[in-house]
């Protein structure tokens, strides 16, 4: 299974919409740093009180070593938006070959899924941590919670401030509708 050429080609089809993000990313930066000049104090103190959020891109440092060999690298990983969910369901239905994803066996839907999610939501993998995902299933698994943990972390509130979040929802769908 070559996922190095797999990941590539999708990057392609993906690169338009890569160029334009990395565009309002630029912009973005410009009026982060503009707007950290201007905090007085009082905003200073705002600033504390706000819940925090994990980012949606975030860095991990990742090592891996197998007979001796030992590489490390800073893998990106960037929470998958709704083009990066879509390459990821094109992923699952490359790497099931034409198959019907359900009726494979239940380990190669779990691998695949790792793999997917590895390709889908890191940003710029080198070639050996997807050769190594590919033979090694612990070290794929493993950085697959990470990227999940990621993801999870970034959809709630972590906030510090001494409010109790926990077991508040993230949101809410209600209709005067369906009211007794």
């Amino acid at each position: 299974m070559d996922l190095v050429s797999l990941k590539q080609e999708m990057d392609r089809k993906d690169s338009k919409s890569k160029k334009v993000e990395k565009e309002d990313n630029f912009v973005e930066k410009i009026k982060q740093q503009e707007s950290i000049f201007e905090k007085n104090d009082e905003q200073k103190e705002k600033e504390k009180l706000k819940p925090k959020f994990t980012p949606r891109v975030v860095v991990f440092d990742v090592e891996y070593e197998l007979q001796g060999t030992k590489k490390s690298c800073k893998l990106t990983s960037k929470v998958m938006d709704a083009a990066s969910r879509q390459k990821y369901d094109r992923l699952l239905a490359t790497l099931s070959a034409g198959l019907t994803f359900e009726q494979l066996p239940l380990e190669t839907q779990n691998r695949y899924a790792s793999l997917a999610r590895i390709m889908a939501q890191s940003i710029d993998a080198p070639d050996w941590l997807l050769e190594a995902c590919a033979e090694d299933l612990d070290f794929a698994y493993g950085l697959t919670m990470r990227l999940v943990e990621h993801e999870v972390r970034f959809f709630r509130n972590d906030s510090t401030n001494g409010e109790n979040t926990e077991g508040r929802p993230r949101f809410s769908i209600d209709t005067t509708a369906f009211k007794d």
